[in-house]
Order: C-alpha cells, then structure tokens, then sequence
C-alpha cells in the first residue's frame, strides 16, 4: 500500500506487502523488501537498501546519494534518525538484521552496526565506527571516528567513547569514557555455558592487571579454549584500548 501523497520515482524497486506513509520520498535507486514499513515523511535517498520487515518511524532520512546504505532484516529504526544523511558522507554504511535504533541518532559515513544491536536516544556513531554483534548504548552517548565496540559491549548513557572496547565490558564516562567492568548481565542472558564468564572474568582481570597490553593477551591467545575468552583476548590482541 503506497499513499498517494508519496512521492516513488521511477525505478525503485518496492517488493509485495510494502507500506509507504504519507508524504514519504523514495529516491529511484532504492530496493524495499517484503514487509517493509515507511510511516510518513520518510525520505530515502538513492543507494539505500531496506530488508525485508523492518519498520521505519516517522522523519527517518536515509542516505545522500554517494554512499551505499544498507539495512537488514526486522530493523526498527525510530522517528528523526538520520543514517548516512551529511554531504561529506561517502563510505557505505551496514546495519544488520535485528538491530532496535531510536529517535534522534545519527549514524555516519563508512560505520558498521552487527546483528542485535540497540542503539538508544539521541546517540551518534562517528565515521568509520563498527558496533559488532549485540552492543548496546545508552542514551546521549557519542562514539568517536574509527572507534570499534566489541560484541555485547554496554555503554553508559550520556558518555563518549574515544577508543576500542573489548567485548562483554561495560563502559562508561564523559569526557572519555572508561571500562568500568564486564557486562555481566549480557553474558548471564547469551552464554549458554556459565563456565564461560568465569573464563571471561579472569581474563578481564589479568589483562586489566597489564594495562589491557595486546603483547600480553597474544601470549594469552594460544593458550585459551573458551571461544568467549578467546574472543575477548583476541580484540585486546589487535587494537589498543
């Protein structure tokens, strides 16, 4: 169902069973998958690709015409967000499947948002920026350019990220936000093995002792079995926090 007040150029590519709001803007280089859903005033530049049952909020403005956008399956994505919107934009952006975004968050050029991400209320994600899978932030947090946010990474409300966070860790702070812990509620719910985050917890801990050195955790690296702990030693292996 299209409303009459759309405006759909020729040559967008709209599957079955997609909804369009009043007085959206879809550009012609545009593929809406099945399911999609467009509440009004939505504007989609050419270059945007939207997955198949993701629902897109009122005011929602994607893309500038230079870079790829792409969003995955079951998306939410709330009122006001702009993904890839400023004209100095040009790198493609990925949001995957299942990822909650809410209103007012600005998503910039190059940036990466894995599976199951939620990424609340008036946040911004600088260029070049990776959320990898199941990262969540808080409310009015910024995260600086190139900065990378490993999986289940918790940041706090009203903070700013200005460098690597290894996964599971929880981080807060402003002016620059610092490790506080492990996201230990987020590995309650995800690890299927409790053993796990015994694993993980005296990693954090060792490393933590070594000022999270990456000498330190690749002479680690061989030697753990648990995926997560490896997971978790591996990011400090590669990036300095």
């Amino acid at each position: 169902m299209i409303h009459p007040s759309a405006q759909i150029a020729q040559g967008a590519k709209i599957a079955d069973n997609v909804q369009i709001g009043p007085f959206c803007r879809v550009a012609e280089d545009v593929i809406l998958q099945s399911g999609v859903i467009l509440e009004p005033h939505v504007t989609l530049e050419n270059g945007v690709t939207i997955g198949a049952h993701s629902h897109l909020y009122a005011f929602v403005h994607i893309g500038n015409s230079k870079a790829t956008v792409t969003i995955g399956e079951a998306c939410t994505i709330r009122e006001f967000t702009k993904i890839g919107t400023l004209s100095t934009d040009d790198q493609p952006i990925v949001v995957s499947a299942d990822c909650y975004i809410m209103g007012y968050v600005e998503i910039r050029s190059g940036t990466e948002v894995q599976k199951g991400c939620i990424i609340t209320n008036n946040v911004l994600l600088g260029r070049n920026s990776q959320c990898q899978e199941g990262v969540i932030i808080g409310a009015k947090a910024t995260v600086a350019q190139n900065c990378t946010l490993g999986r289940g990474v918790m940041v706090g409300g009203a903070s700013a990220v200005q460098g690597d966070i290894p996964p599971y860790c929880l981080a807060e702070g402003y002016p620059h936000a610092t490790i506080r812990g492990l996201n230990l509620i987020g590995m309650r719910r995800n690890f299927k093995d409790r053993g796990s985050i015994t694993q993980v917890k005296k990693s954090f801990m060792y490393l933590k002792k070594k000022g999270f050195s990456p000498l330190e955790a690749s002479q680690m690296l061989p030697e753990a079995k648990d995926t997560h702990a490896k997971r978790f030693i591996a990011f400090i292996a590669a990036h300095k926090v």
